[in-house]
């Protein structure tokens, strides 16, 4: 051992060394097994790192023993001190493939970048640290104060290069787990393990630099702490290394080439990415002045839906009055003239691609007087709404009052319905204006304290509304007059329906009945709920697990393995959990039957508990349905539908069924011819329930070709420009995006469009809240915040002195209409990712689908403005409603609609139409088994809420159904039904959906097939369909609409030539 006279300021300790220097040897020969077996040649830092560490601490070995001599030392110390400067480099490398891997859009900087310029400045502080190390062990008194500062200018220099790296991680991850959520996961502990071993480098760095501060070259006995206490350095500098090394890697279970590809090019979403050569110094190219043309077969990289982000942004805020004299560029290429798009469709239309594809700019109006939400002043703190919902609580019991004395009065002569339904529906609008507003907050805001007071309005004054619904005098009061001849005969149509529909409300709250059955009603009401909630928890709760062999997964991709939830690995076992990730990828991917067989069983597992559930919730809502006088609870609920009755819907759903069924066969064949060959056997084999995803896999990758994603043809602003330019040619109505008042958003990224008919003006607002955001729900959804409705001059008044906000922000007037309006708002709620400053969020085509989809339901609240609350918009038949939205989705997919926003977001070259169509084929290429499926859910839904109800078996029920229907059968031992959550939520009628696009497949190949963008037959379609609302009988409107007088009467014969509409 050496003393403090020797090569170290302390008594060096051989056996510390030696340990280290084992440990450092047998990690670089695990370091290298792992290297090879995953072809990683991005791991070769970390090898020469850990190389160099076993070396140091032999030589550190070398220069205890030899204290007198400098030559061990030298080499000792170089290596110890510059060996994390490779291992840092090797931390950037990965992080680079993990960029890459991910998609480089969600970088502050390309994956290109932090290979090239980090891996550069680790080299430069390599070479510093290793020539001012070196100079350490110089006899020479001044080069060892040189070498001193240069090494800690070294080491510094790699602790700030490392801080902006981690800075620039730290982003990245965050956007990430913003944007992609669940997508990220199986990489997850990856970025772990990287943060560990980046903090450990960073830790010891930041020691070696206050070490060498600190040595002092007076004397020894002025030494600093760190310089004579050897533990310090196995503590800060040998296990930190040595733990970070570890954690890049964690010996064999979370090493990178379980998590990236080894070679580059292949992303995480299933695109490519260019591969560009790596030069620390790039060269002048000799054609750089040449206009760069875009590779035909280059790939975009595809974003996932359901992104999520973290971030903090600065947003420059300037009001759209600047903006229309200094418009912001819309994504195109320069050398496109827009003069003929803006004088088609005007000024408006080109500022509508910045709005929401530039996100460093707000749109919201500094120099205004600050509002609350939506534009509501008295909402402006979330205080204020409980003090709104109590104010509005107070003012509808006044209405409540005035109501209920109508009652009292026994001469139809001196009454007035329709002042009495106007009263109902103002009383209703009234509450749900807050209701709906504390909705919509209490689900979508970002600030906790607006959640919290949201739901304590929502509760308040929906308890107040179960009140009413049972009032007896409202009911009443409605009821008497409903009854007399002379009072309905002065009734427009509009009125007589919105009358009708509250006196249905009434009576489906059991109102009606004497109270002993009106208390029973309420009992069975609670325990329908009860029940409900249970079938709900119970059809979301894990299935137990399922063992199967490692060896039985062949065909499943390595990373779905990898992933599994081991038990017991080492005997090549693992344990899949039911309706999991893994478990749907082994469904499709597994070659095993068997295996598929015993995960889609577990994945389906009759479960009797589950099913008692189920059949008590059915025995329920059928013992609730004869209470109120109905045959069963499918009969209770389609009265106000356009069904009428169960029998109308079965005629339905059976003709739809006999459309399909050839098609359903001629799927099936392929799908057994390739089970056939597979197989190699002579007869053509059934297509078992376990087939299913496992055969559809295969026949749509032999069917398919590569198709370039279309992702970058389709940014949110474009394809808002586009809708607005086909309502611009269809109705003649058009999107102005307007300044937000400070206050009456909830997100920077909150955009506002004012709805401009041509002929009306402004008739409403669209709130499109488009973007991801922490705690933001997934999916899209659309929220009415106010509807449409005519106003008594008198409320304006009585609204002050009750001291309510006002009905209207904006104004109430509508050119061409005599009286007072309410205009609507709505809410577009999408999760879509966060644009950045170069590129803007990139759709792909189902998010387009369903942004389209989701503008149709606006729509119908911008159009069917009726005199009605009750009845305007969306408030429709439930079988109804969804007519509009799902008609746009063959829009969007139409030629000349695509041609109105579909282009390259940098370059401005059109989409290749065939190449989408591909793509859009590629993602259902058996259309007809999809449809038979939604089909046997709508028929069960019908069976379990039929007259049966009260004694049926559930399980029994629906083998019996399938096999009536065809197709593929159930398996045995499983019960599918415990799982189908929506028989709670839209009981007895499930066929809705179905039914709604059988029907606009008809309107569209009828009405817009042959020229989607034709006006004559877009203001067809609004004057006879959605100008209504709910406010006229639909099966009147089709019978318009197509022209078609017989449709009008409805019932099962209209039903039955719905389904044999089929749906295209």
């Amino acid at each position: 051992m050496a003393g403090r006279d020797g090569n170290y300021n302390y008594d060096a300790n051989i056996p510390a060394a030696a340990l280290f220097a084992a440990l450092f040897g047998l990690s670089f020969g695990l370091h290298l097994l792992q290297a090879i077996r995953g072809k990683c040649r991005y791991l070769i830092p970390l090898l020469i790192a850990t190389l160099m560490e076993t070396v140091g601490y032999v030589f550190r070995i070398l220069a205890i023993k030899k204290s007198d001599q400098l030559w061990p030392l030298i080499p000792s110390e170089t290596l110890i001190i510059t060996a994390p400067a490779f291992l840092a480099a090797n931390n950037y490398m990965i992080f680079g493939r993990i960029m890459a891997y991910v998609g480089s859009e969600y970088g502050l900087v390309g994956h290109e970048f932090i290979t090239k310029v980090f891996v550069a400045a680790d080299i430069a502080a390599i070479l510093t640290q290793a020539s001012g190390g070196s100079m350490l062990s110089s006899d020479d008194f001044s080069s060892v104060k040189i070498g001193r500062t240069i090494l800690i200018v070294g080491l510094a220099f790699q602790v700030v290069s490392f801080g902006i790296f981690m800075f620039i991680a730290l982003a990245f991850d965050l956007k990430t787990r913003r944007s992609l959520g669940g997508k990220m996961n199986p990489i997850r502990p990856l970025i772990w393990t990287f943060y560990i071993s980046a903090v450990l480098i960073i830790v010891r760095s930041i020691f070696r630099t206050i070490e060498f501060s600190t040595i002092s070259f007076e004397s020894d006995e002025q030494q600093g702490y760190i310089i004579t206490h050897e533990w310090m350095f196995y503590i800060f500098d040998s296990l930190l290394i040595l733990l970070s090394k570890i954690a890049t890697v964690v010996f064999n279970w979370d090493h990178p080439a379980d998590y990236i590809p080894s070679k580059k090019g292949l992303r995480m979403d299933g695109a490519t990415y260019e591969v560009k050569k790596i030069r620390l110094f790039g060269r002048k190219r000799n054609n750089e002045s040449q206009e760069h043309k875009p590779d035909e077969q280059e790939l975009t990289p595809t974003r996932q839906p359901g992104n999520k982000l973290l971030g903090h942004k600065t947003y420059h805020y300037r009001t759209l009055n600047q903006l229309s004299t200094q418009p912001a560029p819309v994504f195109r290429p320069s050398s496109h003239s827009t003069k003929g798009i803006t004088a088609k469709y005007g000024a408006d239309d080109a500022l509508l691609p910045s709005v929401f594809d530039k996100p460093s700019q707000s749109y919201m109006d500094l120099s205004s007087t600050p509002t609350g939400l939506f534009g509501n002043s008295d909402l402006a703190q979330p205080s204020d709404f409980i003090s709104l919902a109590r104010r509005t609580q107070r003012y509808t019991k006044r209405i409540v009052d005035r109501i209920a004395s109508y009652g009292q009065t026994e001469a139809s002569g001196s009454t007035n319905l329709a002042t009495l339904v106007g009263l109902v529906d103002r009383l209703s609008d009234t509450l749900c204006s807050v209701i709906d507003t504390a909705e919509f907050v209490r689900n979508s805001h970002p600030d906790p304290r607006w959640v919290v007071a949201a739901n304590e309005a929502y509760e308040y004054l929906c308890s107040w509304m179960n009140e009413l619904n049972t009032h007896v005098g409202l009911y009443k009061s409605l009821d008497r007059l409903i009854k007399e001849p002379e009072a309905i005969a002065r009734l427009s149509p509009e009125e007589k329906q919105v009358a009708l529909l509250f006196i249905r409300d009434f009576e489906k709250s059991g109102i009606h009945l004497p109270e002993a059955q009106r208390n029973q009603f309420v009992t069975l009401s609670d325990t329908i709920l009860s029940l409900g909630r249970q079938f709900l928890t119970e059809a979301a709760a894990p299935r137990p697990d399922v063992k199967v062999q490692i060896q039985d997964l062949a065909g499943v991709p390595f990373n779905v393995i990898r992933s599994l939830s081991s038990k017991d690995i080492k005997k090549g076992e693992a344990w899949v959990t039911p309706n999991s990730w893994e478990a749907r990828m082994i469904l499709r991917y597994a070659k095993d039957p068997n295996v598929r067989r015993d995960v889609f069983t577990a994945s389906n597992a009759l479960i009797p508990e589950y099913v008692d559930t189920l059949e008590a919730l059915l025995r329920s809502r059928h013992e609730l349905a004869k209470l109120v006088g109905s045959p069963s609870y499918a009969a209770m609920t389609l009265g106000e539908k356009m069904a009428q009755d169960q029998d109308s819907v079965n005629e339905f759903l059976h003709s739809l069924a006999s459309y399909h069924r050839p098609l359903v066969e001629i799927e099936l064949r392929k799908l057994a011819g390739i089970k056939q060959s597979e197989e190699g056997t002579p007869k053509i084999p059934e297509i078992l329930a376990w087939d299913r995803d496992y055969y559809i896999t295969r026949y749509a990758s032999e069917r398919s070709s590569p198709v370039t994603p279309a992702n970058s043809f389709f940014s949110v602003g474009t394809v808002i420009q586009g809708l607005s330019r086909l309502f611009h040619h269809i109705y003649g109505m058009t999107f102005r995006a307007e300044d937000i008042r400070p206050g009456e958003g909830w997100d920077p990224y909150v955009r506002k469009l004012a709805v401009i008919d041509e002929s009306e003006g402004v008739v409403g607002w669209i709130y499109m809240d488009l973007f991801a955001r922490e705690a933001k729900p997934g999916g899209a959804a659309h929220f009415t915040v106010r509807c449409s409705r005519k106003m008594a001059d008198s409320e304006l008044v009585e609204r002050e002195v009750e001291g309510l906000p006002p009905l209207a922000v904006h104004g109430m007037h509508l050119r061409g209409r005599n009286g007072l309006y309410q205009l609507p708002v709505v809410v577009l709620m999408c999760d879509f990712s966060i644009p950045t400053d170069g590129v803007p969020s990139l759709l792909n085509w189902h998010e387009v689908e369903t942004l389209f989809h989701e503008m149709g339901h606006a729509m119908h609240s911008m159009i069917g403005r009726t005199d009605y609350h009750n009845v305007s918009g969306t408030r429709c038949a439930t079988d109804f409603v969804e007519l509009p939205s799902i008609l746009m989705e063959y829009f969007a997919a139409s030629s000349p609609v695509l041609a109105t926003y579909s282009r390259h977001y940098s370059t401005g070259l059109p989409l290749d139409f065939s190449n989408l169509r591909a793509q859009i084929q590629a993602q259902s290429p058996v259309p007809a088994l999809e449809t038979h499926s939604q089909i046997l859910m709508a028929a069960l839904d019908q069976v379990y809420h039929s007259s049966q109800g009260d004694s049926i078996s559930t399980t029994s029920e629906l083998i019996k159904l399938q096999r009536e229907l065809g197709g593929i059968q159930a398996a045995p031992n499983t019960a599918w039904q415990t799982q189908f959550g929506h028989l709670f939520g839209y009981g007895a009628s499930y066929y809705s959906y179905l039914f709604d696009r059988a029907i606009a497949s008809r309107v569209w190949t009828k009405v817009f097939a042959r020229d989607p963008l034709n006006r004559e037959m877009g203001e067809r379609y609004k004057r006879e369909v959605l100008r209504h609302g709910g406010s006229k009988d639909p099966w009147y409107m089709l019978a318009a609409l197509f022209d078609e007088p017989d449709l009008a009467d409805g019932g099962a014969t209209a039903m039955k030539r719905v389904g044999e509409w089929g749906i295209e």
